[in-house]
């Protein structure tokens, strides 16, 4: 007589899981003495979620068969790294960046701890991975989503992406519905009117957004008074607001500055500094 159980199983991190007749087994007899006693399936993964009806056979060592069908419902735990309701095991893009994990590069590349596939932002440049995407869009046989400069126009993602973290993200300077780090168009230069050399690693350099695209960028930048504090015929978002030549601090307050780019174009206007408190 075949004595059978309904059992519940868990399906983890691993994707699947295993049993054997003894996990259903109630006490089956036969008074011939038992030949054999199988299962119509023994490994159970995420397209078995829910109820399963399986088939129990037993043959007695006279060749009598008898069978019976049990219920295996199949249940989930574990991790869920994107929080969409489905375990890492049975999600085809565990962390929700909208890149499959099977067309993610194997690896860590950002060095954060978080392999790809766990990772919201492969490359560690702030920019979600959902949003980069999988394309290579300057070609360069690295897909946006781990490329550093994914328009190759020079200016790092991350300095497109918020101005360097001056600016909001997601910056699309020319309004074309095009995310600047993916925009090959030249846009700017949009110069702050304030920056806070106070050293404490934040917005300490009069940093102007966009300037790396420009071969002409000379800058000469003076005092209230006229006095030439500042000049450089390839400016680099590097003056601290000290000044030229020394590494002396200049006043708090005011300062004029002329920038010349490319064509000739002259852009002038005032930037304060103001060394808040650290």
């Amino acid at each position: 007589m075949i004595n059978a159980n309904d059992i519940t199983v868990i399906v983890n991190d691993n994707g699947s899981t295993t049993i054997t007749f003894s996990d259903v087994d109630g006490g089956t007899t036969d008074n011939c003495g038992i030949a054999s006693m199988t299962l119509s399936q023994y490994t159970f993964g995420c397209a078995d979620i829910g109820d399963n009806s399986i088939t129990v056979t037993v043959t007695d060592n006279n060749g009598n068969v008898a069978t019976t069908t049990i219920l295996v419902t199949v249940v989930t735990s574990g991790t869920d790294t994107d929080n969409d309701g489905s375990l890492n095991a049975c999600d085809s893009d565990d962390d929700g960046d909208g890149i499959n994990d099977v067309d993610e590069v194997v690896g860590d590349t950002d060095g954060d701890g978080i392999p790809n596939s766990l990772d919201a932002d492969d490359d560690g440049d702030g920019i979600p991975s959902v949003i980069e995407g999988i394309e290579d869009i300057d070609g360069d046989g690295i897909p946006n989503y781990l490329d550093s400069d994914s328009d190759g126009d020079g200016i790092s993602d991350d300095f497109e992406w918020d101005f360097g973290g001056l600016g909001e993200v997601g910056q699309d300077c020319d309004n074309d519905g095009v995310y600047d780090f993916l925009d090959t168009d030249l846009c700017g230069p949009v110069i702050p009117e304030a920056f806070t050399p106070n050293g404490n690693g934040f917005n300490d350099n009069f940093v102007i957004p966009g300037i790396e695209g420009y071969k002409t960028r000379s800058a000469s930048i003076y005092s209230r008074y006229g006095t030439l504090v500042y000049e450089s015929s390839e400016y680099n978002n590097d003056w601290n607001g000290t000044l030229l030549n020394s590494s002396t601090q200049v006043p708090d307050g005011t300062y004029y500055y002329i920038f010349t780019f490319d064509n000739g174009v002259v852009v002038n206007g005032y930037v304060y500094i103001n060394r808040v408190q650290k």
